[in-house]
């Protein structure tokens, strides 16, 4: 039997679920994190929700700030 799949909406709180846990842990957001937290595999997610990452999930990862090292000059 197969399992159905989520609609739009549940892959949208999927989706905003994983970028607040990763603000508040201070790391990255992933896709694969929003596979697991549905319970979908890469190939099923990508191929029926590709548009929801495109449109909802990719805007809304924050920008890496490059680390600059510090050196102490004597």
């Amino acid at each position: 039997m197969k399992r159905a799949l989520p609609d739009a909406d549940t892959v949208k709180a999927a989706i905003d679920m994983v970028l607040e846990e990763a603000a508040t842990r201070g790391r990255r957001p992933t896709v694969i994190a929003i596979e697991r937290r549905l319970g979908i595999p890469h190939a099923t997610f990508h191929r029926h929700h590709a548009d929801l990452i495109d449109t909802h999930f990719r805007p809304r990862i924050p920008e890496l700030v490059p680390h600059q090292a510090t050196f102490a000059l004597s």
